[in-house]
């Protein structure tokens, strides 16, 4: 009877055991898709800013008409000599508002509003450089570091990228610890030629 009781014992220990470091795998496995999704973003939005910045601080390069074209909060276009091939090439950088269905372990959960941000050049193809942005401005300054909106004025942009993490291309979120973080990508340009 003892020899019965120490090994029923001994397998309820050991489911025990078991289930402790089962338990540990998926949260350890959860805290490390976390951070792998937090750190993407990141990257995601450090690639969007230097191709923004590669492209700004041409603003007015090689080219004889005024650099800027328009500046707004959401938008700003610009003329510069990208390919160094003599002409002036047309570079728009825009957001699109979009409402998206997020879906969360197969099941719709909400209805989602992210921003893109988008690139034209000389009115070609457009594509996204950004996506699933919570928000993202476009800000202007002058000589003096003071904010302005007159495109005669601007010689500094501020531009500011904040992303939702844990999201993919698709919108769909897959943690519920994720849903609502954010990583922020800020930066400043300085065009030579504005």
């Amino acid at each position: 009877m003892t020899f019965l009781l120490d090994l029923i014992g001994s397998t309820l220990i050991r489911s025990a055991i078991i289930l402790i470091i089962l338990s540990m795998t998926v949260t350890l496995n959860s805290a490390l898709y976390d951070k792998t999704a937090a750190a993407n973003t990141r990257a995601n939005l450090e690639i969007s800013a230097n191709i923004m910045y590669q492209d700004i601080k041409q603003a007015g390069y090689n080219v004889s008409s005024p650099a800027l074209d328009s500046a707004k909060a959401r938008s700003v276009q610009f003329r510069a000599d990208l390919d160094n091939k003599g002409g002036s090439d047309v570079i728009r950088y825009y957001g699109i508002y979009t409402i998206d269905t997020v879906w969360y372990n197969g099941a719709q959960a909400v209805v989602d509003t992210t921003w893109k941000i988008r690139r034209v050049i000389n009115g070609g193809t457009e594509f996204s450089i950004a996506k699933n942005l919570r928000s993202f401005s476009f800000q202007y300054f002058d000589a003096n570091g003071n904010y302005t909106t007159t495109l005669s004025s601007i010689k500094a942009m501020r531009i500011e990228l904040n992303a939702r993490i844990g999201a993919t291309a698709a919108g769909t979120v897959t943690s519920t610890t994720l849903s609502n973080s954010t990583a922020t990508k800020e930066f400043r340009v300085y065009p030579v030629n504005l």
